[in-house]
């Protein structure tokens, strides 16, 4: 009777919230735990802030946030959301979550390309902060390793921060710990071997998402420009606090301690 009535209180808790994403594709077992309760998630499961997503071994997950980013996690990985805010009146946007274990290949939506310093993905052993960006990132033993498709990636920790991606010398990092300086590495690495990061069975190529963000972003072929057109895409809509005045373009569709990762463009 007692879990019973934890378990409607989690619930209540849980929904009274706004989701914050979806599952786009689940392949295997897939569990989210808050509260010491678990619910199993499948595809188009709303994913909630303070969750933590678990992925069995040999099972995939691809989930889509409201921002528009995309993200896979890889077999036996732990990733939990701290802090969502999107679209929230009088706040900047931000993300902040952490990798507890595992790995993922993400996309960064719309927090991370107009609030670049308001994104971060903690790790054991850094900070992943990322915008305009392809990363992936897995933990292996006490190690990060972090790699930069698109777009840049800063990854920090106690001893030391270093840039990775367009524009700079190198793609890829590895951080053995999170008192020891990331180290630059020049090819990619076999931890961040490209088939461990594909999405999933009726998941989203997240390849094709980003060109899809690409093209969302081109200016419109007419050279006329009305003065009294809103700052964002969304009709009538003001920008969010801090972010920049330019438009991602992107939309949420529903398809059915350590270290940290930063980035930018």
């Amino acid at each position: 009777m007692r879990f019973i009535l934890v378990l409607i209180l989690l619930t209540q808790t849980l929904f009274g919230a706004d989701p914050i994403g979806k599952m786009v594709a689940v392949e295997g077992i897939v569990n989210a735990i808050a509260e010491n309760v678990k619910r199993v998630l499948d595809k188009n499961s709303d994913i909630f802030a303070q969750e933590t997503v678990i992925v069995g071994s040999n099972s995939r997950a691809q989930i889509q946030f409201t921002d528009g980013g995309l993200m896979n996690l890889l077999p036996d990985t732990e990733f939990r959301v701290n802090t969502y805010k999107y679209k929230k009146a009088l706040q900047k946007d931000h993300f902040a979550s952490e990798l507890l274990k595992g790995g993922l290949r993400t996309l960064s939506g719309s927090i991370a390309k107009k609030n670049p310093n308001e994104y971060d993905i903690k790790t054991p052993a850094g900070t992943i902060g990322l915008r305009g960006t392809i990363v992936d990132a897995r933990l292996v033993g006490d190690s990060l390793y972090v790699g930069v498709e698109k777009g840049r990636a800063l990854v920090s920790n106690s001893a030391g921060s270093t840039l990775i991606g367009t524009g700079q010398t190198h793609q890829f990092v590895t951080v053995p710990g999170n008192f020891t300086p990331p180290i630059l590495v020049l090819q990619r690495p076999d931890e961040l071997e490209t088939s461990y990061f594909v999405s999933p069975p009726d998941g989203l190529s997240i390849d094709q998402a980003q060109t899809q963000q690409t093209i969302k972003t081109l200016p419109p072929q007419s050279s006329q420009v009305n003065p009294a057109s809103p700052a964002r895409g969304d009709a009538g809509e003001a920008p969010s606090i801090g972010e920049t005045p330019d438009d991602s373009g992107i939309q949420y569709t529903p398809i059915g301690g350590g270290a940290s990762i930063q980035g930018g463009c």
